[in-house]
């Protein structure tokens, strides 16, 4: 009985030490009817101050036991959602609260009221906190005392909002007053902000650090506050290591209100266990550079940030949502569980990794910078760019490939430092991706939205999966709606929803690239674009391809319809200078007779075909003989267009020998550069020799892999030239003949592009007036002295 007597006394003793204070309270008697009391806001403005005039029924004032009767907060039912916000006041110090006020309902009312409290000083109200309304029945009533939730304990920034749950419309009367909030007065020690942190006499009770100090740091139920500093680090201690522990004990980082950075050295080490909690608080950052760092039962506060400043290997992160999060010391960063960054993440050094195994998802939803050595280092998880803020340049390495990638933040660019490959699902919601030269890879199931894609005369896109959406590149200028390479390698096929020129190949292997007459191969001097080898795929609707013909000089040129179908002379005419029979400027315009575009007959005596008019189509694989400048002698470079349906697939070319011996003049039919050999594909029945002419005078040759004059195996798109047929036969055309070229169109002879055969003997021989010519030697075993096809 005595022991017994004993404990109840010690329990006694221990109960009449904890101190219960008010930490808010409202009766809203200072409040000047109609408006809320000060601090207050106001919401949809449903919610104001009477002395009880408006009620509807029963009584008046509050007449609950103890109520301070006079003013209330009032709320008429308006069938939407509203709630009132109260000022912002502080729980530091405090736990274990309580909430009590007085509830009025009128007997129609249909709705309840909810609680939302914030910790961030309202700017977000994530803590629901439900109670017992009271009756609807004209009748002030005591609301059973709410149990508040442990994460408001201790808080610098707290605000709540009472809520009507969505209304129905009938305008019923709605009352509170007597709100009291209370809670257990914990002990509190704050850090002086000078010596050592493990000295129990630099802590005291007092903001400032003053006061009676603790005499232990790992006992329950204390609170203690790193401040009064704007940088303090760990190694400010008497030991290597500190530790901070009890049930119901914290460790705050900041006070909420002004900047420190804590740092945790190499050197030192900071435990937080034995139910103590750590949380960092707003305006505060923890700095980390020791690889061992407290990560259960930690807090990240809205306005906080964790820097991990570690200089070398793999660190998990704290396994909880961070609102700034900065790499900084070199190390990958990564998390094994799903990972959201609220604002800013920041990556100077080292990485953040995304996990492998297991994969997750990461959510990074505020502005994004990643610098110097930064990099987002890619694995096969999901990675989802959402919210808001600039997002900037990102580099990805590793792989350079995640598992699925969602961009969902509107008005925002992201402009890839580095390539980047989606494996999986790709959803882009809002926002742009700047290509910015590099390659960007969708391998799977792809959602376009209202974004655009930023381009380059580098840049590449590859859709491998199928698309939803159409494709909507950047028109501020030529640059931005430009590709190098566009590939589409899926079923469900691609549209094209505004201007896009491609300066590389754009290559429908498998789907349709609808193009909604949005698509221009370009030329220039430098880059040739070009449709690339198709297998199942093509395209619907118009394209435009462009065939570049440098200067200077003006003359004869041999030439065909690049790559386009469905196309007559009247599509060159007025794109440079000609002379055609129905034509505007007709056949005398040039002061004389004079037709500055000719066909080839090979079953005709005189072989050049002067029957060409602004009507005669130009027919696939089939060569002209053009005059072509800009000016009499001379001429700047031209670029030819034609629009209309782009030849694909298999082409036949006719070849004839008979009046002029099996001369055939035809044009690569595609809007592509082809290889002669391929397109010969020895064909026994054609000599393995094409004949280019050019305006020096000179016909570029190449034959079995030697060119003379220019001559090459590479025939650009839009070129024409001869070959020789020893009898009936054709050419097969085929997408596998396709290469990948810029090699100009033979107009002059500017050029040399020679296959690697060894080292034929070459005779040049230059005219007075600029006339050229050459002649090759070479000696080949398995040709013979008569005349060879092959040779």
């Amino acid at each position: 009985m005595k022991k017994l007597l004993f404990i109840l006394c010690v329990f006694t003793f221990l109960k009449s030490n904890a101190q219960t204070v008010v930490v808010y309270s409202e009766d809203f008697n200072s409040a000047i009817i109609p408006s809320l009391p000060a601090g207050w806001s106001p919401g949809l403005g449903y919610f104001l101050t009477d002395n009880g005039s408006l009620s509807p029924c029963g009584s008046p004032t509050c007449n609950v036991a103890g109520s301070s009767a006079g003013n209330m907060l009032v709320c008429y039912d308006g069938g939407v959602f509203d709630a009132v916000t109260t000022p912002v006041f502080s729980t530091l110090g405090k736990s274990t609260m309580t909430m009590n006020l007085n509830q009025f309902r009128e007997n129609i009312s249909t709705v309840t009221f909810t609680i939302f409290f914030s910790v961030d000083g309202g700017l977000t109200f994530p803590i629901s906190v439900p109670f017992t309304n009271s009756a609807a029945n004209c009748t002030w009533t005591a609301v059973p005392s709410i149990t508040l939730p442990s994460s408001i304990d201790n808080q610098s920034q707290v605000c709540f909002q009472i809520a009507l749950n969505g209304g129905s419309g009938n305008s019923a009367f709605h009352a509170f007053d007597d709100i009291n909030i209370s809670g257990v007065q914990s002990p509190v020690f704050y850090y002086k902000g000078t010596g050592a942190l493990d000295v129990f006499a630099n802590w005291g009770p007092n903001p400032d650090g003053s006061g009676t100090p603790p005499t232990t740091f790992t006992t329950v139920a204390q609170t203690f506050y790193i401040t009064n500093a704007s940088s303090i680090n760990f190694n400010n201690m008497t030991t290597n290591n500190m530790t901070f522990s009890g049930n119901g004990s914290m460790l705050y980082i900041g006070t909420g209100t002004t900047n420190i950075n804590v740092t945790i050295p190499t050197t030192h080490t900071l435990f937080v266990n034995g139910g103590c909690g750590l949380q960092v608080n707003n305006q505060a950052t923890l700095t980390l550079q020791n690889t061992l760092f407290p990560t259960s039962s930690v807090t990240l506060m809205t306005g906080s940030a964790i820097d991990y400043n570690q200089s070398s290997g793999t660190i998990n992160t704290i396994p909880v949502t961070h609102y700034d999060m900065l790499i900084s010391g070199g190390a990958d960063v990564t998390s094994i569980t799903t990972f959201t960054v609220e604002n800013n993440l920041i990556i100077t050094n080292g990485s953040y990794k995304m996990s492998t195994v297991p994969p997750n998802t990461v959510y990074f939803l505020g502005p994004i910078t990643t610098s110097g050595s930064g990099s987002i280092k890619t694995g096969i998880s999901k990675l989802a760019i959402m919210g808001s803020g600039a997002i900037g340049t990102v580099n990805f390495t590793g792989t350079q490939a995640v598992g699925s990638f969602t961009l969902d933040r509107s008005g925002q660019t992201l402009t890839l430092g580095s390539s980047f490959t989606v494996n999986s699902v790709a959803f882009i919601s809002n926002g742009n991706i700047n290509i910015n030269g590099k390659s960007l890879k969708f391998g799977g199931i792809t959602t376009l939205g209202t974004g655009n894609f930023i381009g380059s005369l580098t840049s590449s896109l590859n859709l491998s999966g199928a698309v939803t959406g159409s494709l909507k590149m950047d028109q501020t200028s030529s640059t931005t709606k430009a590709l190098s390479d566009l590939t589409l390698n899926n079923a469900s096929g691609l549209t094209l929803s505004n201007s896009i020129e491609i300066w590389g190949a754009i290559t429908p292997s498998v789907g349709t690239i609808t193009t909604g007459g949005n698509l221009t191969i370009k030329q220039n001097a430098t880059s040739k674009g070009r449709i690339g080898t198709i297998s199942t795929g093509g395209f619907s609707g118009n394209v435009t391809a462009e065939c570049y013909a440098p200067g200077p000089t003006t003359g004869w040129a041999l030439l065909g319809s690049h790559g386009i179908s469905g196309q007559t002379m009247n599509n060159w005419y007025g794109q440079f200078p000609m002379t055609l029979e129905g034509s505007a400027t007709g056949v005398t315009s040039a002061g004389g007779y004079f037709e500055s575009v000719q066909g080839w007959n090979e079953a005709d005596a005189y072989g050049y075909d002067t029957t060409i008019t602004v009507s005669t189509p130009l027919a696939q694989g089939q060569g002209f003989w053009t005059y072509l400048g800009t000016g009499p002698s001379t001429t700047s470079d031209i670029i030819l267009t034609l629009t209309g349906s782009p030849v694909t697939g298999n082409v036949t070319i006719p070849l004839t020998n008979s009046a002029q011996s099996g001369t055939c003049l035809v044009a690569n039919p595609y809007a592509s550069p082809i290889s002669w050999t391929a397109l010969r594909n020895a064909n026994p029945a054609v000599t393995n020799a094409i004949y280019i002419y050019n305006a020096d005078g000179a016909y570029a040759t190449f034959v079995n892999g030697v060119g003379t004059n220019g001559g090459s195996d590479v025939i650009p798109s839009g070129q024409g030239f001869y070959v020789v047929a020893l009898s009936g036969t054709s050419l097969a055309a085929k997408e596998t003949n396709k290469v990948s070229s810029n090699t100009n169109l033979m107009k002059t002879n500017n050029e040399a592009n020679v296959s690697n055969v060894g080292l034929p003997i070459k005779l040049q021989i230059n005219g007075f007036s600029g006339e050229t010519d050459e002649t090759a030697i070479r000696f080949h075993g398995a040709s013979t002295n008569a005349y060879d096809v092959e040779y």
